[in-house]
């Protein structure tokens, strides 16, 4: 970091008017910190800004589920997931069909989004829980339930998330809310790589059924003692529990 900063110095990449002498005194400042004194992070942080590539909007992690799902979601946004669309491309594999319908080339909205048997699962999730939006064009119009990237859909700026608003603002349900979309992701994608190494299918309705479970177990996990989400009416009212539990 010094070496490749001195470097950066040497070149004169800095412009002239982030340092001055502004009496004559030997008094300088700093033009990048609103103090006028010379901050390291504000230094940092205008180079991250020149050089780094931006991402396309903010991410806030979920706390209700596990880091890998939050991952797992955060790559997809990127596309950096190793789908067959990617892994055909770099000459691993000779095809680049989709594992769970085999009708289409397997891109990250494909899987998420296009597929056949993704749109039945996410349809029955849709039916449980009712505030969810269950039409989607691309795995960001999906990501769009998710709190931290409202308005940051590439071609969509500024557009108030459908799922979100239905919600009204209560921080709690809405936080629970993006963890069963976050969990949909999850349970999808274990089973495209579990057909992948050869494992048996199943059913929509059990796909379905493995995104309530493991939402509530997760939820009920990071919930204080007493607030637990009863499984019964979880499976049957689960907007009205979450409410309730507030």
């Amino acid at each position: 970091m010094v070496a490749c900063l001195a470097c950066w110095l040497q070149k004169g990449e800095v412009d002239a008017g982030h340092v001055s002498n502004t009496d004559y005194s030997s008094k300088w400042t700093w033009s990048l910190d609103p103090s006028g004194v010379y901050i390291l992070l504000s230094l940092s942080s205008h180079i991250d800004n020149l050089f780094l590539p931006h991402s396309v909007g903010r991410w806030v992690w979920n706390p209700l589920v596990p880091g890998k799902i939050n991952i797992l979601a955060w790559r997809a946004g990127k596309g950096k997931l190793p789908t067959m669309n990617n892994i055909f491309k770099l000459g691993i594999s000779s095809t680049n069909l989709c594992k769970m319908c085999n009708d289409a080339s397997e891109s990250v909205d494909h899987i998420f989004v296009g597929c056949s048997v993704t749109r039945e699962v996410w349809l029955q999730v849709c039916k449980w829980w009712r505030l969810l939006d269950s039409s989607h064009s691309s795995c960001w119009g999906l990501l769009d339930c998710k709190v931290g990237v409202t308005g940051a859909t590439p071609g969509h700026q500024g557009k108030p998330s459908l799922c979100k608003s239905r919600i009204g603002g209560h921080q709690r349900p809405l936080v629970i809310h993006e963890s069963i979309m976050l969990v949909f992701m999850w349970v999808i994608w274990k089973y495209r790589n579990a057909l992948a190494h050869g494992q048996s299918s199943k059913s929509q309705t059990v796909l379905a059924s493995e995104v309530q479970a493991l939402s509530h177990l997760w939820t009920n996990a990071r919930k204080r003692r007493g607030q637990n989400l009863s499984w019964y009416d979880w499976c049957f009212d689960p907007v009205w529990e979450c409410y309730r539990k507030l």
